[in-house]
């Protein structure tokens, strides 16, 4: 048998044990770069060779370091020796998911040393999305409930939205996606959020929204945010609004700024609720000394 030493032994291991594992998300016409760093070159290396799939992209020599790119998606490739090993880049110009220059797949790095079995020395699977496209988002109020609602007209993949309030609640909510191109397609998305009134403040609210492509692991980064501030002000009473009948004491409730939505009132004397709850109330007046309506 074939001595063969530990650094060949090393370098058979790096060709033969190979990862396909997932790229980070690339966003659609913006430049992005694809990086992997050998610890150790197989012996006898002399070229490696970046792919998509099975379309020859670039290849660089290892004794010269220099890099020719073939295809023009490419912008450049880069052979670089760092503390950590030799770290081979593919860089491209502008992402794009357009048919003639679809930047999604596998990407795949492979080396010259076709007798030691698989030449494969790193690849990985490039997903690419792109950004909510013209985002607006409006709120309405009306007794029962504050209602939010976002559109985009454009976003890959179908979207969903994150609505925070501060201080109060935080939902992550299902939007309605609508396809509106063929392949390479996109949607258009319009998402809707109810929030009770009683789970707001009775003051400023604070609403932060977050509008972004549904990719698992990555709904932190990838969208679009929004603010909204919505004041809510509690029904209040204002003016000479009792009058004195004599024997009872009529009472009228003043709406202020106008508010349409206040559909009920509740009337107290001495801390007692009574069953009126119209926006005018009678009240048989007491004695002096217990004259006391509010």
């Amino acid at each position: 048998m074939r001595n063969v030493s530990f650094l060949q032994f090393c370098g058979l291991m790096v060709t033969l044990i190979t990862g396909v594992s997932t790229c980070d998300l690339a966003a659609e016409e913006e430049p992005y770069e694809i990086r992997y760093t050998a610890p150790l070159l197989p012996e006898g290396v002399q070229k490696v060779f970046w792919f998509k799939e099975d379309l020859l992209l670039a290849e660089c020599s290892i004794g010269s370091k220099l890099c020719v790119v073939i295809d023009l998606r490419l912008r450049e490739a880069k052979i670089e020796r760092t503390e950590n090993g030799v770290e081979f880049s593919a860089e491209l110009a502008n992402v794009s998911r357009q048919h003639s220059n679809n930047a999604e797949g596998n990407w795949i790095l492979k080396n010259d040393l076709i007798s030691h079995g698989s030449q494969i020395m790193y690849s990985c699977l490039l997903e690419v999305y792109s950004k909510p496209d013209q985002v607006y988002c409006d709120a309405k109020w009306t007794t029962d409930e504050l209602t939010i609602r976002c559109k985009t007209n454009r976003i890959y993949p179908e979207a969903m939205m994150k609505v925070d309030i501060k201080n109060k609640t935080s939902s992550i909510i299902s939007c309605e996606n609508t396809r509106i191109s063929t392949e390479p397609y996109y949607y258009r998305t319009e998402c809707t959020y109810r929030i009770p009134t009683h789970d707001l403040h009775f003051k400023k609210n604070e609403i932060d929204i977050y509008l972004y492509p549904n990719i698992i692991g990555f709904n932190n980064s990838i969208g679009v945010n929004v603010s909204i501030d919505i004041t809510i002000e509690n029904p209040t009473v204002h003016g000479n609004i009792c009058v004195d009948k004599g024997q009872y004491v009529a009472c009228r409730c003043i709406k202020l700024h106008g508010r349409q939505d206040v559909k009920s009132v509740e009337w107290l004397q001495h801390n007692t609720t009574f069953a009126n709850k119209g926006f005018q109330a009678s009240f048989i007046k007491e004695q002096p000394e217990n004259d006391d309506i509010g």
